[in-house]
C-alpha cells in the first residue's frame, strides 16, 4: 500500500530507551520495643539488634532514649529517622525548660512528640515510637504513636517488626493477672514476650534492655537473647 512494511519501519532500534529511576528514602532496620504501665511505675524494653535488610549492622544498639528524669522514649523503624526525631525533641525539651523554668512532664512530652511527628505528615518519619514514664499525677503512663503523630495512652503497647507476635501474648498475660500488675509481673512478662519475638523474628535479638521507671528515677536492666 505505502511501499514499506510498518513493522520494518518502527524497529526496536528506532524506539527511545525508557529509563526508570526509583528513590526510596526509607529503610527498615528492624527491632521490637514494648512498654507496660502500672499504678505507680512504667517499664519499657527493646532489643539491641540493628539490621539492614539481611545484613547485621550492630548487636548492641539501644533503642531506648531517656530524655528526661522520668520519661523514656523507644523508637524503631528507620534508624536514621529515629535519631532525627530524638534530636528534634531534645531541642524542644531544652526550649521548654528555658521558656517555662521547669521540666516538661511526661504528659507534655507525649503531646510535643505528637506535634513533631504531625509536622512531618507529608514526608513522615518512618518510625514507630512508644513513650513510657510517670505522669504529673504520679501514675505510670504509656503512649503509643503512628508515624504521623496520632497517639493514645494505653496500659501496654508494642511496636516494631515483632509486635504482631508479642501483642497477643501481652493481651493474654496481662489480662489474666488476678491482682494489679507489679514491677515483678512486668519484668516477667517482658522477658517472656521478648523471647517470643526473639525466637520468631530475625530482626529481633541479641539482648533486651529494659528501663523500670518509678518516682525515684530510672533503673536499667539487660537480658541476654540468642546471638544467631
Amino acid at each position: 500500500m505505502n511501499g514499506f512494511d510498518d513493522a520494518d519501519f518502527f524497529t526496536r532500534a528506532d524506539l527511545p530507551v525508557i529509563q526508570s529511576q526509583s528513590y526510596d528514602p526509607y529503610e527498615c532496620n528492624g527491632g521490637t520495643i514494648m512498654a507496660i504501665a502500672g499504678e505507680d511505675f512504667a517499664t519499657i524494653a527493646g532489643d539491641t539488634r540493628l539490621m539492614n535488610e539481611d545484613v547485621l549492622c550492630s548487636r548492641n544498639q539501644n533503642k531506648l532514649f531517656q530524655l528526661m528524669p522520668l520519661t523514656v522514649m523507644g523508637s524503631v523503624g528507620c534508624w536514621a529517622d529515629a535519631l532525627a526525631v530524638v534530636n528534634v525533641v531534645k531541642q524542644n525539651i531544652h526550649m521548654y525548660q528555658i521558656n517555662n523554668s521547669k521540666r516538661m512532664s511526661t504528659d507534655a512530652f507525649a503531646q510535643m512528640l505528637s506535634i513533631v511527628l504531625y509536622s512531618h505528615r507529608f514526608f513522615p518519619y518512618f518510625v514507630s515510637n512508644i513513650v513510657a514514664g510517670i505522669d504529673r499525677n504520679g501514675k505510670g503512663a504509656v503512649f503509643s504513636y503512628d508515624p504521623v503523630g496520632h497517639h493514645q495512652r494505653k496500659a501496654y503497647e508494642a511496636a516494631g517488626t515483632g509486635y504482631k507476635l508479642i501483642l497477643p501474648a501481652m493481651d493474654y498475660l496481662i489480662k489474666n493477672l488476678k491482682e494489679p500488675i507489679t514491677i515483678k509481673d512486668a519484668m516477667d512478662i517482658t522477658a517472656n514476650v521478648m523471647k517470643i519475638a526473639d525466637d520468631r523474628d530475625i530482626y529481633t535479638g541479641d539482648s533486651t534492655i529494659m528501663y523500670i521507671i518509678t518516682k525515684d528515677g530510672v533503673e536499667a536492666k539487660e537480658m541476654a537473647m540468642r546471638k544467631d
